[in-house]
């Protein structure tokens, strides 16, 4: 699993709007991709449709 492109830039979009002082939008932005790497560690070896049991996992599930 890869996080989507359409996702890191509507984050990004969301910071610029958010914080106006370039120093802390950079922090944000680092924030954002240190979570996301978390993100497609836990999960990124995950076959599309295998079930996952949610007693291993470090995080918080949410599903569609």
């Amino acid at each position: 699993m890869v996080i989507k492109t359409e996702i890191k830039r509507g984050l990004k979009d969301g910071f610029d709007e958010m914080e106006i002082d370039e120093n802390r939008r950079s922090h944000l932005l680092a924030f954002r991709d240190f979570c996301l790497d978390l993100l497609e560690a836990e999960f990124g070896k995950v076959p599309p449709g295998e079930e996952i049991d949610p007693r291993f996992v470090k995080g918080l599930l949410i599903c569609e």
